[in-house]
């Protein structure tokens, strides 16, 4: 006779309805954990742990125990993203995204991103790689479900779409709020010469300080690379001998030194800022 299960832990009630699931089922199919761990190659003690509601189990764990014991997979899989998403939503809470209709802003598509990306479970790198067939590397995907840049192209947003699961009519909504974020927001191209500038304009009306002004020049400066002084100053040679901006002078305005003049355009034209912006 087998000893008597714990209760469920119930901090996260997501998690806590994944182990009754799970639970159930086992019940239902009449196994023991030693049967269910020498028919899916899973120890006792993991798909015990996997059935306790104290932490989300890993995907396959749970899809394992559930479809062995005649279980839905589809539904498990469901639950378990659910499980996921608000257990990492309790470790580390943070606003709500707006749903994908109400998107308007690259600040929201960002969120909108990440949004995604946590409801799908919050696969690894590697993962999110491998549904895209190479199309979206580790480093690019990094830097989109940690909200520093957003998609640089429409295509780029699809395969980021593909790598967290978004199918209708969810994807074409989301697929709609790209293009009227870029819309309303300027042409694509400035996302991919300068990805921080779409950040740091989100910013640009709360500028009210020179201490303000220097923030916003400093994060042009890293998102151009971290030039030198010297360098931005070397830079501002493309524009032709009347706007180059010798390197005392770059050095005093990016300091906030010096009040802006004729040199601070071609200052921006080196630190790769469109015209237009």
């Amino acid at each position: 006779m087998g000893r008597t299960e714990n209760p469920v832990v119930r901090e996260v009630l997501a998690v806590g309805r994944l182990a009754d699931f799970q639970r159930a089922w086992r019940a239902a199919a009449g196994l023991t954990y030693e049967d269910l761990a020498h028919d899916t190659g899973w120890s006792a003690a993991t798909l015990r742990n996997a059935a306790s509601g104290r932490r989300p189990p890993r995907r396959d764990v749970v899809r394992d125990a559930v479809t062995h014991c005649g279980g839905p997979e589809q539904e498990t899989i469901d639950l378990w993203r659910q499980a996921r998403y608000h257990q990492r939503l309790a470790d580390r809470p943070r606003p709500q995204a707006p749903a994908a209709h109400l998107v308007r802003t690259v600040v929201d598509l960002a969120a909108l991103a990440e949004e995604l990306y946590e409801r799908n479970g919050a696969p690894s790198m590697s993962e999110v790689e491998d549904r895209t067939d190479g199309r979206l590397g580790h480093s690019t995907a990094h830097r989109l479900v940690t909200k520093r840049t957003i998609p640089a192209d429409r295509e780029q947003f699809a395969a980021f779409l593909d790598a967290v699961e978004v199918h209708k009519p969810l994807r074409s909504q989301c697929l709609q709020a790209w293009d009227r974020v870029i819309t309303l927001n300027g042409p694509a191209r400035i996302q991919r010469k300068v990805p921080h500038l779409w950040r740091l304009r989100q910013k640009l009306d709360s500028i009210r300080t020179v201490d303000d002004l220097v923030a916003a020049l400093d994060g042009l400066r890293t998102a151009a690379g971290s030039p030198t002084d010297e360098q931005i100053a070397a830079r501002t040679t493309r524009q032709g001998p009347a706007l180059w901006a010798p390197g005392t002078v770059v050095k005093h305005i990016m300091a906030g030194q010096r009040s802006i003049d004729l040199f601070f355009g071609s200052i921006l034209d080196a630190l790769g800022v469109p015209s237009d912006e």
